[in-house]
């Protein structure tokens, strides 16, 4: 009986895995994503901060867009200094409730994009951190983020995803996609 159950199980992820299309993720500097136009729907997570001003992103065919603003610092680090020098608090950093907004916005537009385009100051860190968290949950897999040289992901970032994910039962890291 419970390997019925177990089997029931993996052909029910199997056929989520069917019916639930992955959009394309695309990590983009504010400046290439300043540029973005696409010809298939898509979203747009926006990340600045407090110094920053807006992204102007494109509307032609973009479906949503989820505009957050939190410093590329990372509080296992001394950061303190920093902080002060910014006049920040830790309150300016990636928050478990930011955590939830980006997987909100995402679990609300999936069936609607093919693209979803997650970008930053220079696309490197902060974008990075979001989608290598969003390709783990959704796919199991990160790797193309973490062994690319191109990336240095903000590990806050990608840690509080991943922990919210599986606290809203999003993800199971003893499972695989």
């Amino acid at each position: 009986m419970e390997f019925g159950i177990t089997r029931l199980h993996f052909y029910f992820i199997l056929f989520l895995k069917i019916i639930i299309l992955i959009p394309d993720i695309l990590i983009l500097s504010q400046a290439a994503a300043e540029n973005y136009r696409s010809d298939v729907p898509w979203a747009c997570i926006s990340i600045t901060d407090k110094i920053q001003k807006d992204a102007d992103i494109d509307e032609h065919n973009r479906v949503d867009i989820l505009r957050l603003e939190f410093f590329d610092l990372d509080p296992s680090n001394n950061i303190t200094k920093w902080l002060d020098e910014l006049n920040s608090t830790e309150d300016d950093l990636f928050t478990d409730w930011r955590a939830e907004l980006v997987l909100e916005f995402v679990k609300s537009n999936i069936n609607r994009i093919e693209e979803l385009v997650i970008h930053c100051h220079a696309g490197v860190c902060r974008s990075a951190g979001i989608g290598a968290a969003l390709l783990k949950i959704y796919t199991g897999d990160d790797s193309i983020v973490f062994e690319s040289n191109r990336f240095q992901p903000n590990m806050l970032v990608y840690r509080l995803l991943l922990n919210k994910a599986i606290d809203l039962g999003m993800y199971n890291p003893h499972e695989t996609p």
